[in-house]
């Protein structure tokens, strides 16, 4: 099994977001089960903002817009334009706006949630907007409820390490994060002798939830509830996210990692938290957005980050 074609298996399914969620869970489920390699699926209640209407028009002119807010709202004019990628400690709470992403240059790039009704549009209609006699949007959004599945593979008692990775997303969803899905699935097939020691979460709910103002991790959150003891005797915690697409760095900063491992009191667990990555500035231009496509994968540099997961477990 090539680490390459799970990643297009994955993106079979569409985005794995809401009802995706739920078949790519499905599907990670039946490839579990037709390798012939044990898991429990803890389940879990989710929620997350799924709008039935979105619509934004300038000057007469309809603009392609996706919603990326909790709530419904209405939009009445271009004051509202805002950059996707400022990311302050009160961005969740800005009130009603329209956003794009500066990097992205081709798709809409859903960067950011925001806890009031938003949307986000392609930074080349941003022109349009500016010179605008006219700006009207609106988004209906509902909560969507689910059962939400974390598969965990291995040790389940006392793991020296436990290893996450995340399996949903928004708009395609290669890099993000169907590359680091991939590389655990392949990883617990090929070299089961690393269950006996370690434990692998392969956890949903990541990119968004109605929790707030952490609304990614949900899934993670979901495995500390209930295996948080685990977490606190491992020696080490780590998580497997965008791989694949440029060299690989384990990442320890905990500002860094915490934004890809959200746990709460996360403080306690930074010294020994470690997050395997691709270069970030690479990823904000094709970041949420449907040019996050699987040619931007290599099996070479999948292969990669699976070597360096297995030193770094072989190592402890």
């Amino acid at each position: 099994m090539k680490i390459l074609n799970v990643v297009t298996d994955l993106l079979s399914v569409g985005p794995r977001f809401a009802q995706g969620e739920e078949k790519a869970a499905a599907l990670i489920q039946q490839m579990l089960t037709d390798n012939k390699v044990s898991f429990i699926d803890q389940q879990y209640e989710a929620s997350v903002p799924l709008a039935s209407t979105v619509s934004l028009t300038v000057d007469g002119k309809a603009i392609d817009a996706r919603n990326v807010g909790m709530e419904s709202g209405t939009f009445t004019n271009k004051d509202a334009l805002v950059s996707s990628l400022y990311w302050g400690d009160t961005d969740f709470y800005l009130p009603p706006n329209i956003n794009f992403n500066p990097r992205c240059k081709t798709t809409i790039s859903m960067a950011l949630y925001y806890k009031h009704a938003a949307i986000a549009v392609r930074r080349d209609d941003v022109p349009l907007i500016l010179a605008a006699e006219k700006v009207t949007g609106q988004t209906v959004v509902e909560p969507y409820n689910f059962t939400g599945h974390n598969y965990l593979v291995g040790n389940t008692t006392n793991p020296k390490s436990v290893i996450f990775t995340h399996y949903d997303c928004w708009e395609s969803g290669a890099i993000d994060n169907a590359s680091g899905t991939a590389v655990l699935i392949n990883t617990v097939i090929k070299h089961p002798e690393l269950l006996k020691d370690h434990l692998f979460a392969i956890c949903g709910t990541e990119e968004i939830s109605y929790e707030e103002p952490i609304y990614w991790g949900k899934g993670y959150r979901a495995f500390q509830e209930k295996y948080n003891h685990l977490l606190e005797e491992a020696k080490e915690i780590l998580v497997v996210d965008c791989v694949g697409y440029s060299s690989h760095v384990w990442a320890t900063d905990p500002e860094h990692v915490v934004l890809g491992l959200p746990l709460n009191k996360f403080e306690s667990y930074a010294q020994k938290s470690a997050m395997l990555c691709g270069d970030f500035d690479t990823l904000m231009s094709v970041y949420h957005s449907n040019d996050d496509t699987v040619d931007l994968l290599s099996e070479e540099l999948l292969d990669d980050a699976q070597k360096l997961l297995l030193e770094k477990l072989q190592s402890l």
